[in-house]
């Protein structure tokens, strides 16, 4: 659970400027 939680404060920082572009770029990773 806590590498999942790194993972998604990881891709909300590199993508600070837009939460749905964070959002998007999430569920391509995932």
């Amino acid at each position: 659970m806590s590498n999942h939680t790194y993972k998604l404060i990881e891709l909300v920082g590199s993508s600070s400027k837009s939460s749905d572009d964070a959002i998007h770029n999430a569920i391509e990773r995932a």
